[in-house]
């Protein structure tokens, strides 16, 4: 499905309900020394993170078809696909 729109989107809230693999598990990124901004050094830095359990779904989204609605038409649009558009398309409420 291709939604088109005038300008960027203003909300993109895509759902975090795929389960990671490496669930649990520490990672750790450094990052090389440098140079700040008024041209003092910086240390190198070491940034230790556990990657979550579930992680945001990916560029294709599949779920199942209804093939038991009898609409007249050979391809019908899941609900659960159109409601999880809905949901990513909105500004959470407050």
């Amino acid at each position: 499905m291709f939604v088109f729109a005038k300008g960027k989107p203003m909300v993109a809230n895509i759902p975090i309900d795929c389960p990671n693999v490496k669930a649990g598990v520490r990672v750790t990124r450094s990052y090389a020394p440098g140079n700040s901004l008024d041209g003092s050094r910086h240390p190198a830095s070491v940034r230790v993170k556990e990657i979550a359990d579930f992680g945001k779904r990916g560029p294709i989204w599949r779920s199942a078809t209804e093939c038991g609605s009898d609409i007249g038409h050979p391809v019908t649009f899941s609900y659960t696909l159109a409601s999880d558009h809905i949901i990513a398309g909105q500004t959470p409420a407050a």
